[in-house]
């Protein structure tokens, strides 16, 4: 089947540059430095074993003339440039019927590449981004490669997932679609991270598993469906077991092998198959190869097994 991509002209952006805002330069961005694929992979594999972030801890007991969705002509696409994630170039582009509503975007791009750096290991690409729609009606947004795709102004969580996805899902693909719940664990384990790290329901880790697994979650409904490692089709590839207990299945891991092995795990993983495809079964040997420990019986309840795992 041949494939194409079609663009159509809007217009010009209005190109605004800062420097690296964590050093308070808003003189200009340097000529951005990008490291080679080798010292990326060297930094990711020294970070592999930092310390765990106090803040993740659990408590123990997405030119001129540029493409625009929809085929709408004229107007203005806002265009920014910061600096985020270790020092990575941020580009930003906003629907003009979006500026005010997106003014928080940026900051919290910022914020949030270098919180999830300091998670999951450097970033593995020379740019990051967003792109600001104004497309209410599609009512997703798109992990599209360093500027992830939003219909509509993102809240802070809906950043954290998609740009968690740069890792989890870009730089790290799974091989088959039985291999998702890697994409989408990650994601939407990172919102949890988030929370936490915020306070903005006051849950811990533990709690948010918690009322995942009882149903007292807004978003746990319809998490029992089926095995996240076994989606029963193409129809189900991106229901709510591949992401809610997808992430609970992750979190059962960290509550296994403890904080700091669960993160050299997340920054070996993301190190040692930066730019390549992943299985389930891959990821499975490197939590055994950190911990020591026989996981198998963990993952097959988790990922494998119909209906509610039992807590023990």
């Amino acid at each position: 089947m041949a494939s194409y991509l079609a663009t159509v002209a809007i217009g010009t952006f209005d190109v605004r540059t800062r420097g690296d805002l964590r050093a308070g330069d808003t003189t200009g961005p340097e000529e951005p430095h990008i490291d080679t694929q080798e010292k990326l992979q060297e930094a990711a594999r020294n970070d592999a074993h930092a310390p765990v972030p106090p803040d993740s801890r659990v408590d123990d007991g997405q030119p001129a003339d540029a493409p625009r969705a929809g085929g709408r002509q004229g107007g203005e696409r806002r265009n920014s440039q910061r600096r985020a994630g270790g020092d990575v170039p941020q580009y930003v582009a906003i629907d003009p019927t979006q500026a005010a509503a997106s003014r928080h975007v940026a900051d919290q791009l910022t914020e949030i590449m270098d919180w999830e750096t300091g998670l999951f290991g450097p970033y593995p690409f020379s740019s990051t981004g967003a792109i600001v729609d104004d497309t209410p009606d599609l009512g997703y947004a798109l992990e599209t490669q360093t500027k992830p795709y939003y219909s509509t102004p993102p809240d802070a969580y809906l950043q954290v997932h998609e740009l968690a996805h740069q890792w989890f899902g870009n730089s790290l693909t799974p091989r088959t679609w039985g291999d998702i719940w890697l994409n989408e664990g990650f994601a939407t384990y990172a919102e949890w991270l988030w929370e936490v790290e915020r306070g903005d329901a006051g849950r811990t880790a533990d709690e948010i598993f918690r009322d995942y697994y009882d149903g007292s979650d807004g978003q746990s409904e319809g998490i029992w469906a089926f095995p996240p490692g076994t989606p029963p089709g193409p129809e189900h590839l991106l229901d709510p077991p591949v992401y809610g207990r997808g992430a609970m299945t992750l979190h059962r891991l960290r509550q296994t092998v403890g904080d700091r092995t669960f993160f050299a795990i997340v920054r070996t993983w993301v190190a040692e198959h930066r730019h390549a495809t992943v299985t389930t079964e891959e990821f499975i040997a490197l939590c055994e190869r950190l911990s020591g420990r026989d996981l198998g019986e963990l993952f097959d309840a988790w990922l494998y097994e119909k209906g509610r795992p039992k807590l023990s």
